[in-house]
């Protein structure tokens, strides 16, 4: 399945001859060359010069704090279509007209990955008689001064050569095994010949090799892939398919035989998959994962989905404003919030905005892919269309919908804010399995892992810090994952008869005085006693840091304590801020069942209690800031 649709995007650009097109993604017989050096030889072979191909350009890094772009020059290498370089291995195979420097000149300068010069002459020899044979078999005069260079290279004389040539080779060392290719007298490319392109394409079409029925396309009769392209992953290629040890195979099949896959087919679905991994926007890498995303047809929705989950300029944040789709039901709306996945009955729904383009049925794909030991590892792939993918993303983004305290908190949380907010400020880098668990529910709409929701309450047990991003994604996972189990605090009235402010209290957005489960209302709680302790003593370290692990599990044990602390605190405000703790701590307590002991709170708090304290927790000081600042607003207008 996978193999299939990389193929069949790798088809739906191959009439498209544009330049742009064909640098990502080559025709069969050529490859992608990321080439550092071009050697310039005259009409006897001779080296003459080298030209160094690496550019500088400026690109955008980021923010300053001022808003305007931060930009840094960095140095690009640039990309050559090259006749077809199949991978290698720890094999000494030479390549056409585009090597490495221990091929082409038989020494080079690698401490990194020292070789002996025995092995390194191994190589030149291999590209020699390479070239020397297929440039007399192709008969072509503009290449001669290629084969008269191999003729007369003597690699045990490169010291010698570098010296005679200085200083335009002082910097031999630094070139290490970089890639080269050749410049002919005439200033043309060796490999853009019209001739070499001819070559590859009929060592392509004419290759040996086992022939039977490829397993992807079921033509008969192909030439089956031994050895399967690298894809090139961040860090170092891999293969899509390998069977490089004797117990990954059966039926004393040996290598490729064991998945008869066409060579063609090989060859068209690595370059599918790398011009994927190559773009910009079709990519995102996150912990060790690489999620790559296309439809059937162009689409600006696969364009812009990079922008849409990683939202940082104006624009985009204007455009992702038009994505959040309302929809019209019956003679109310409805968001997606309550549309539960996979998206059924979506047909049925008049669409506000005909621009969205809601229900576009075009094909749309999500993989997301990691290099395990030299082979891709899968970890989800996801088949939709782009309007159900549409909704998806918008229920994301309503399940995120948090109030803020600044304006600084984002409005539209990026994908690697989530990330991160998943680690403790201990830890170094985010667990990758938990960052699959993320990426596979955001992009599928499927329900969060379970114990994803276990994992950001511990690590704000640890930090003792709750934030914005962390309580946005504690809320997203309630409501979609426990949807029903919050039914049980609210009744389930038409929301379509709600006006904006009651859509947000039951979507749990902003505080909602309502909603009476035990741990929603003891983050309530605790928040403000948490402000009158401030108010009173302004203490360094609050209740907090203190307590905020044990009383989001043990309510029953710390709130008798703190309530204590609290006549002292109140008594210290005193006038009547105090009084109006008091009066909220009542409306709260309200909520709670009474005995002749008092008010009795929970024993224990379940996962999903947990969850819900610190979105209270949250709401509480959100509203209780508010409040403040109207005040204040208030006393500075008087």
């Amino acid at each position: 399945m996978i193999l299939q649709k990389l193929t069949d995007l790798y088809d739906r650009f191959a009439g498209d001859e544009s330049e742009d097109v064909r640098e990502a993604l080559p025709l069969y017989g050529f490859s992608l060359a990321k080439v550092v050096y071009a050697l310039h030889l005259n009409e006897a072979g001779e080296l003459v010069d080298k030209d160094y191909l690496r550019y500088k350009k400026r690109v955008v890094t980021g923010k300053n704090k001022d808003g305007t772009s931060k930009t840094k020059e960095m140095e690009f290498t640039k990309t050559m279509i090259v006749p077809e370089q199949e991978g290698r291995s720890q094999n000494i195979r030479a390549y056409f007209l585009c090597d490495t420097l221990t091929y082409i000149l038989g020494n080079s300068y690698t401490p990194k990955k020292p070789e002996t010069q025995e092995k390194k002459l191994k190589k030149f020899e291999a590209s020699k008689a390479l070239h020397l044979s297929e440039i007399s078999r192709m008969n072509e005069p503009l290449l001669e001064p290629v084969k008269r260079f191999f003729a007369q290279w003597n690699p045990h004389n490169f010291e010698q050569f570098v010296q005679d040539n200085m200083p335009k080779w002082d910097d031999w060392q630094r070139m290490e095994d970089a890639v080269i290719v050749f410049r002919l007298p005439s200033g043309a490319y060796a490999h853009d010949l019209a001739s070499v392109k001819a070559y590859a394409v009929d060592q392509a079409s004419s290759a040996e090799g086992e022939r039977g029925r490829c397993m992807v396309t079921g033509k008969e009769n192909v030439v089956i892939a031994d050895l399967h392209p690298n894809v090139k992953m961040p860090g170092g290629g891999s293969k899509f398919v390998s069977y490089n040890y004797g117990v990954l195979t059966s039926y004393n099949k040996k290598g490729g035989a064991n998945a008869p896959i066409g060579a063609e087919t090989a060859f068209k679905y690595t370059e599918a998959l790398n011009m994927l991994i190559g773009t910009k926007n079709q990519r995102i890498s996150l912990g060790d994962a690489t999620v790559v995303y296309w439809s059937n047809g162009a689409s600006e929705y696969e364009q812009g989905l990079k922008d849409t989950l990683q939202p940082e300029e104006e624009q985009t944040i204007a455009e992702l404003k038009r994505r959040l789709i309302r929809y019209n039901l019956d003679k109310g709306w409805i968001d997606l919030t309550h549309v539960r996945l996979p998206v059924e009955g979506l047909t049925d729904m008049t669409i506000v905005d005909e621009d969205l383009n809601i229900k576009d049925p075009q094909p749309f794909y999500v993989l997301s892919l990691v290099a395990n030991m030299q082979r891709l590892g899968i970890r989800f792939f996801w088949e939709s269309t782009i309007g159900v993918n549409k909704a998806i993303i918008t229920k994301y983004y309503n399940e995120l919908e948090l109030v803020r305290f600044t304006d600084k908190q984002p409005e539209f949380i990026p994908l690697y804010a989530l990330v991160s907010a998943t680690k403790s400020k201990m830890e170094r880098e985010t667990s990758p399995v938990v960052v699959d668990y993320l990426l596979q529910s955001v992009l599928t709409g499927q329900e969060y892992h379970r114990s994803l929701l276990s994992h950001l309450v511990s690590r704000i047990r640890r930090d003792h810090d709750t934030g914005y991003t962390r309580t946005a994604l504690i809320k997203a996972i309630l409501l979609r994952n426990h949807a029903s189990y919050l039914e049980r605090y609210a009744s389930l009235v038409c929301i379509a008869s709600m006006n904006e402010e009651e859509r947000k209290k039951r979507r749990l957005v902003v505080l909602n005085d309502e909603l009476a489960s035990h741990g929603y209302l003891s983050g309530r709680l605790f928040a403000v006693l948490e402000r009158a302790q401030d108010m009173a003593i302004g203490a360094n370290a609050s209740i907090s840091d203190r307590y905020i692990g044990s009383v989001s599990t043990r309510p029953a044990v710390v709130f008798p304590l703190l309530l204590k602390l609290n006549v002292h605190h109140l008594s210290k405000i005193g006038g009547g801020m105090a009084f109006n703790f008091k009066l909220e701590l009542e409306r709260i307590m309200a909520h709670f069942d009474v005995n002749e002991k008092g008010v009795i709170f929970p024993r224990i708090l379940s996962l999903e209690e947990q969850g819900l304290f610190f979105v209270g927790y949250y709401h509480q000081r959100a509203a209780m800031s508010d409040r403040l600042r109207s005040e204040k607003k208030e006393e500075s207008n008087q």
